[in-house]
């Protein structure tokens, strides 16, 4: 079972649409939390998608994590309280008012169903090769810095991840998640953590006496 993320939805405010976009907070702070643990991380199946098009394609990436079914709770609250804004500010979000069931069928959840039962559900996440920043643990309490190609296909890893502004696009709306931190366990010898991760010790290519202590706690 993965450690997923603990978020009070109800104190998520929706704020007046903007163009494309009607950003979301938390106590007047962008919503953070983790996906998966050190302990129990989340399988990447795909690792990190290839670039999409347009400008800057080649930063911006996906990354699908694999959800246990025991885990889906957390993320179907914040997916149920996106519909429930979107019922709420349907007169000024979709330019007239909608009950649940209309708004229902435009939103486009953050968790994905599989097609065979076999398979487990997903959340797509997004990648931004420049500000992402990926680690690698080794062992111990050591981690090194990594980069996309650490992030093969099935690695194991744990995300920190902030929750995006209502988006709107051709009667579709929903939310996203972009990964801000993401630690690696690529095999069953390696375990995860960096930053937000634990207790780490980050490894440099500088003497031991400048090694950063990671300071924030995961």
């Amino acid at each position: 079972m993965s450690a997923l993320c603990e978020i009070d939805v109800s104190k998520l405010d929706f704020g007046v649409k903007d163009g494309k976009f009607a950003r979301t907070t938390l106590q007047g702070a962008l919503p953070k939390f983790k996906l998966g643990s050190v302990d129990a991380p989340c399988r990447a199946p795909f690792g990190i998608s290839t670039p999409f098009s347009g400008d800057d394609a080649e930063l911006r990436r996906t990354m699908d994590l694999e959800i246990s079914p025991d885990d889906l709770a957390p993320l179907a609250r914040i997916d149920e309280a996106v519909v429930a804004a979107g019922v709420k500010h349907s007169g000024k979000w979709f330019g007239r008012e909608l009950n649940e069931a209309a708004v229902r069928a435009m939103h486009t959840p953050l968790v994905i169903a599989p097609k065979k039962q076999e398979y487990a559900p997903t959340v797509r996440t997004k990648v931004n090769i420049a500000t992402t920043e990926i680690y690698v643990h080794k062992g111990g309490k050591s981690v090194k810095k990594g980069s996309k190609d650490d992030v093969a296909k099935g690695s194991l890893v744990s995300a920190y991840v902030t929750l995006s502004s209502v988006m709107f696009g051709n009667r579709q709306f929903g939310v996203s998640l972009t990964v801000e931190k993401l630690l690696v366990k690529q095999s069953a010898d390696a375990s995860s953590g960096a930053s937000v991760f634990g207790d780490f010790v980050l490894e440099e290519e500088e003497p031991a006496a400048k090694r950063a202590k990671l300071e924030e706690g995961f």
